[in-house]
């Protein structure tokens, strides 16, 4: 990631996507998302967001232009940012077992560092069709799913698999993230997955996958 650490970007999403390091522009961001992440965007209104953060309309404008410009900077700059990592993962020198567990690491710490965010990008994610903010969140989730393909490819050399077994794992890894989020996200009985260090249960979620395939492999051999 390009200037500042994966954990800093996360932790302070408005430090630079707001329009600088102005408290009104990081409440304003804040009051946002919960917004965005309780109604859905198109449901949100600017007078909503703005009698909501106790400021008004021209102070929005004067920070992001517009409500979509806003949504941009809070979810789909962070989240092209995300898969900048993500190439970094894959381009990078370490074991693709290694490169799987970080892909699955700086998901995961995506989504718990901002929860409100998360639940943004899941609500464009899986809302109606052909409205611009979701088509962005859709390139993104395709781009981040060619990259662990791409890491797990690797396996081909390693392990001797197939075109088809590498999809069935990429298509595991990816069901594991998502079940594992949406726990995160909106069950709030998981102790565990909201307090775990995420490089830990990233790397637990990995090894776990990666022993069930090789032993399957063993099995079908």
């Amino acid at each position: 990631m390009v200037g500042r650490t994966l954990a800093e970007s996360i932790e302070n999403p408005c430090s630079t996507e707001c329009g600088g390091s102005s408290a009104t522009a990081e409440h304003l961001g804040r009051t946002a998302l919960e917004l965005f992440a309780r109604k859905g965007y198109a449901s949100t209104s600017v007078n909503e967001i703005v009698e909501a953060a106790g400021v008004t309309k021209p102070m929005l404008y004067y920070y992001f232009g517009s409500k979509e410009r806003l949504a941009r900077r809070l979810v789909i700059e962070p989240a092209e940012r995300l898969v900048a990592t993500l190439e970094g993962v894959a381009n990078s020198d370490q074991p693709h077992l290694e490169q799987e567990i970080a892909w699955m690491q700086s998901q995961l710490a995506f989504c718990r560092e901002n929860p409100d965010r998360a639940r943004f990008v899941f609500a464009l994610y899986f809302g109606p069709l052909g409205a611009e903010l979701a088509e962005s969140v859709g390139k993104i989730g395709h781009k981040s799913r060619s990259i662990l393909r791409e890491i797990v490819s690797r396996r081909k050399e390693t392990h001797g698999w197939s075109d088809t077994r590498i999809d069935e794992y990429v298509r595991a890894v990816q069901g594991q993230m998502l079940s594992t989020i949406i726990d995160m996200l909106y069950d709030t009985d998981s102790t565990v997955l909201l307090t775990e260090p995420v490089e830990r249960l990233a790397r637990r979620l990995i090894l776990n996958l990666d022993a069930g395939y090789l032993a399957d492999s063993r099995d079908r051999s």
